[in-house]
Order: structure tokens, then C-alpha cells, then sequence
């Protein structure tokens, strides 16, 4: 890889990293917010960011989140990435991601992955994971044993 392959994959690991613990962070989060309007903005992100972990296997745009947490389009992009400094769509790539490495350590085949954790196709999952990991499914598996 050349140095700005390397770079770029480091900041993707970053954000997937800061998915990842914002994700186990959000229920204390939720508990000691204190009704200003950053406060609430952080309420509703976090209630996002549960619902995307909740419903990993559903088919999740922005739109549908939009929808269900009757928000526009635009206010959750923005708030999104003003809270957790990426955007919806690689917070739930990196829930995904996440998820799918459980499932690969239980002992799951990488299609089964793929539609558990709300993949398209195991081509799709295999491309996300490669790019996400620095690795393949089949290698993460190995490197695990």
C-alpha cells in the first residue's frame, strides 16, 4: 500500500472506532443529558444510534431514519455529523461491520453474515468488511482461531 493508502485506511479504522464506542457509550449518554438543545440534539442521535443497532438487518437510509424519527433529511445529516463527526451512513457501516464480526466468530458462513447483519449480497459485505478491517471475512476468521 502506498502511504496515502495507509493514511486513508487509518482514518477509515478511526471512524470505525468511534462508531464503535460511541455505540456502547450511548445508553450512559442518554441517561445524564439535562434538556438544553445540545442536550436534546444528543438525546435524539443516541435514540438513532440505538435504533440502528436494533435494527441492524432492516434495510436502513437516511430516509428511514428520517421518517422515523419524524426529522428532515437535512437535520439529521447535519446533526449527525456535528455529534459524532461522520455521517449516518458509515455509522451504520461500522455498526454492521461490528456486528458482523460477532456473527463470523460464531461460527456463521460469510452469506449468513451478510443478510443478518443487512448487507445486500456477500459481495457487498466481503467489499464493506475488506475495506473497513484491512482484511478479508475468511482471514478475520482465521487470524480469530
Amino acid at each position: 500500500l502506498t502511504e496515502e493508502q495507509k493514511e486513508t485506511l487509518s482514518k477509515e479504522r478511526l471512524k470505525y472506532l468511534m462508531a464503535l464506542f460511541l455505540c456502547e457509550l450511548s445508553p450512559m449518554i442518554s441517561n445524564h443529558t439535562n434538556g438544553d438543545v445540545s442536550s436534546q440534539r444528543l438525546r435524539y442521535i443516541t435514540e438513532v444510534c440505538g435504533y440502528v443497532s436494533d435494527n441492524i438487518a432492516a434495510k436502513l437510509t437516511i430516509d428511514t431514519l428520517s421518517r422515523e424519527f419524524y426529522i428532515s433529511r437535512t437535520k439529521l445529516t447535519r446533526d449527525f455529523r456535528e455529534a459524532l463527526g461522520m455521517s449516518v451512513s458509515e455509522y451504520i457501516a461500522a455498526v454492521r461491520i461490528n456486528r458482523s464480526k460477532l456473527s463470523l466468530d460464531e461460527g456463521r458462513t460469510v452469506a449468513e453474515t451478510a443478510e443478518l447483519c443487512g448487507f445486500s449480497s456477500p459481495s457487498h459485505f466481503i467489499r464493506i468488511f475488506t475495506e473497513m478491517t484491512g482484511c478479508t471475512p475468511a482471514v478475520f476468521r482465521k487470524l480469530r482461531r
